[in-house]
């Protein structure tokens, strides 16, 4: 079963908190959405974990700020002189990218206190598609195991930094773009993906999806695994997995969007859909289409068996039913 939520501004991002739902809109504010009831903020929110809350603080003439405060006395315990929406959340410590998107900056949590930052510029350039350089630049963070922090990096790189050090431990590469340079001391981990890597549930994986198959990288003995997914897929009529930062992944079942082949299910259109794929039989036990270009694809969160998803100026809310 679904339902749908209509708000009248154009909504951007989302995070879940203590079984609720917080909703960035394109300017500033945010909304909070609890048991279908909803309440309007004139901020923007970035995180939230009991009482404490990171928000964003826009500002053109002095420039965006993170501040750290006690959300139930609006006390500041941290404030972080520039803003980015690309950070990483773990017990004491957040983890952010500078504005330039180059460094790897770890602060203190709640003070806001700097311990180490980790310049890209150490590995040098890239040429993607022309013979103009490029530094390699943050993308996004995919998790913490033990004392290593993955990092997913333009060039089709994922980094591990020590969470205590910033030392760099070990990475991976993918080399499909012609003129990506491999990196000395990389791992080959084949063709580029289509969304980002993620840490299994049980610590063991970096897993990723491509356009047709599943891959992962097996941190403990570092071998690079694929799984072919074809069949699954053309069955459904499905044309390819999405590209997107995120899957959810429960103990049975990756839940992750596709793109259906419009030619062969007699529509005008390749319409965007969303799937659940069994872990053991690789099969695709449900599915939704949305009739929809306006789905975002990287907005997609699973909170007390609801999943919420995105799409536009809605909010779309499915619940497991028997």
């Amino acid at each position: 079963t679904n339902q749908t939520l209509v708000s009248d501004v154009w909504l951007t991002d989302f995070i879940n908190y203590s079984n609720s739902i917080f909703i960035n809109g394109i300017y500033e504010g945010s909304f909070h959405i609890h048991e279908m009831n909803v309440q309007q903020f004139d901020f923007s929110l970035m995180y939230l974990e009991k009482d404490i809350l990171i928000k964003r603080i826009k500002n053109e003439k002095e420039g965006n700020r993170t501040l750290i405060l006690n959300y139930n006395t609006n006390e500041i315990c941290g404030e972080i002189d520039s803003c980015s929406l690309v950070f990483f959340k773990n017990n004491n410590l957040f983890c952010k990218r500078s504005n330039d998107k180059t460094k790897v900056e770890l602060y203190s949590f709640p003070e806001a206190k700097l311990l180490w930052e980790y310049n890209l510029i150490e590995l040098g350039t890239y040429k993607p598609y022309t013979n103009e350089e490029f530094y390699y630049k943050v993308n996004g963070f995919i998790g913490i195991i033990g004392d290593e922090i993955f990092i997913d990096c333009s060039g089709n790189i994922i980094l591990a930094l020590n969470i205590h050090t910033g030392k760099h431990m070990r990475r991976w590469q993918s080399f499909d773009d012609r003129n990506i340079v491999k990196l000395p001391h990389v791992m080959n981990i084949g063709a580029k993906v289509m969304n980002r890597y993620f840490i299994s549930r049980n610590k063991n994986y970096l897993i990723a999806f491509r356009s047709k198959s599943i891959v992962r990288i097996d941190l403990k003995n570092n071998e690079f695994i694929e799984k072919d997914l074809s069949v699954s897929l053309d069955k459904h009529k499905i044309r390819h997995i999405e590209g997107s930062s995120k899957t959810i992944e429960t103990e049975s079942h990756y839940f992750i969007f596709v793109r259906v082949d419009g030619d062969k299910m007699g529509l005008d259109e390749n319409y965007g859909g969303f799937i659940a794929i069994n872990k053991q039989t690789c099969d695709i036990d449900w599915l939704y289409w949305a009739e929809d270009f306006y789905v975002k694809w990287d907005y997609v969160e699973l909170v007390n068996d609801k999943l919420y998803i995105l799409s536009g100026e809605d909010l779309l809310i499915f619940e497991k039913t028997e």
